[in-house]
């Protein structure tokens, strides 16, 4: 049977499976998408090549038959990185895993054209090696320690002791007990090891030094002194006093916590500055400042410039009472507490009841003026007793003025005498 194969020149053209016969191969000689295809087993279209190379994805906008071929390869240049795609039969899936055999330094898992023996390999698991000329250079184990030609692990560098530009010591060998000391010249390090002197020993161990003092102790020869401190005996047994301090010598001082003391010699103590302070808070300035609560004086104290109240005294300037004017109504109550001496005009037909805080002894007078329109009267309560037993009558003649004297016998008897209609 003669099988005449198919081809095209147009871009993105594909046949159909069902348009190919068994063995039957379709060509597509466009240089933009070149492929061969053919029909497999299960009727299904299989692109044999070759990988497509572009930004865009195999028969994206096809001529033919759409979709891909399971296993078709397309290298993506659409990125700032050419990825490897292949079609698994529903999405181009990214290759980003290449695997290779562990290799060896003679033969390395990945080399360079030319060059077989020079690359990368694995030593062992976890592990990764450089080899140049086939023999491994470099290694990192799976704990992330370096190995550079096999002897860094070994103090040395190409061979040599690492020097202290590359972070190393310059040296390659140590005895017990050496110590490095940094050297100006070259900025070297060089080795030294501490010696032992007089009374002193010393014991190199390996990592360790044991410094230790030698003999039981000395002997004091000579002491001397600063003011205040003083020494009357500067031999082997010396005797040392410190001078007490004095308002003109530096030296030691006493503390107390007295604050009444006058001493010059001694220092108060924190306590004694406290007490001091809050009996200076708490006492009343020589000017201004407010007194609170009762202030009791004792018996016989006197305060200048003002007389006792519980005692005979000699006045030499005219004393004052206030007069507390009260206020017309109907009833007016005194409050003997407020005032001695008081003032009432009458605007009312007025009752003077039995005052408040009565206390016998106290005396005073009530000016009384009648209204401008007169026929005002004045009664009184029952603790008031004028003589004979009679209320005297105010007269009502207009702006006349009657004083009613009183004396306060008792805290419910008030003596009275009302002299009326006092004018010129």
């Amino acid at each position: 049977m003669t099988i005449q194969h198919l081809r095209s020149s147009t871009t993105n053209k594909r046949p159909t499976a069902a348009g190919l016969s068994d063995g039957q191969l379709a060509l597509n000689t466009n240089a933009a998408s070149p492929g061969i295809f053919f029909t497999n087993s299960n009727n299904v279209l299989t692109k044999v090549g070759p990988i497509q190379v572009g930004p865009n994805a195999p028969n994206s906008s096809p001529a033919g038959s759409s979709g891909n071929a399971i296993g078709e390869q397309w290298l993506d240049t659409s990125g700032s990185t050419i990825v490897l795609r292949v079609w698994d039969g529903s999405a181009w899936q990214q290759q980003n895993k290449f695997t290779a055999v562990t290799g060896t330094a003679a033969a390395p898992s990945f080399t360079f054209d030319g060059d077989t023996d020079t690359g990368i390999f694995s030593t062992s698991a976890n592990q990764i090696a450089i080899t140049t000329g086939g023999t491994q250079r470099l290694s990192v184990d799976n704990t992330g320690n370096i190995n550079i030609a096999g002897i860094v692990a070994t103090g040395t560098w190409n061979g040599t002791a690492i020097g202290t530009a590359y972070g190393g010591t310059g040296q390659t060998t140590y005895t017990d007990g050496q110590l490095l000391i940094g050297n100006s010249t070259g900025n070297t390090l060089s080795k030294s090891t501490l010696t032992a002197g007089s009374g002193i020993t010393i014991a190199n161990g390996s990592g360790a030094i044991t410094i230790s003092a030698t003999g039981g102790g000395g002997t004091v020869t000579s002491v001397t002194g600063t003011a205040p401190i003083s020494v009357a005996t500067g031999t082997t047994t010396p005797a040392i006093s410190i001078a007490a301090a004095s308002t003109s010598v530096v030296g030691a001082v006493q503390l107390t916590d007295s604050t009444s003391s006058t001493s010059t010699t001694t220092a108060a103590t924190p306590n004694a500055v406290k007490s001091a302070y809050d009996l200076a808070n708490a006492a009343l300035p020589t000017s201004g400042g407010t007194m609170t609560g009762a202030i009791t004086f004792a018996a016989g104290q006197t305060i200048s410039g003002y007389g006792p109240l519980d005692a005979a005294s000699t006045w030499t300037k005219g004393q004052r009472g206030e007069v507390t004017a009260l206020t017309s109504a109907s009833t007016v109550t005194i409050d003997m507490a407020d005032s001695n001496n008081f003032s009432l005009t009458l605007a009312h037909n007025v009752t003077l009841a039995n005052p408040t805080n009565l206390t016998a002894g106290q005396s005073g007078a009530i000016v009384i003026t009648q209204s401008s329109g007169g026929s005002n009267t004045v009664s009184y309560g029952s603790y008031f007793k004028f003589p004979g037993g009679t209320v005297p009558t105010k007269t009502t003649t207009a702006n006349s003025v009657c004083v009613l004297l009183y004396y306060v016998e008792s805290a419910t008897r008030i003596t009275a005498q009302l002299l009326n209609d006092v004018k010129v």
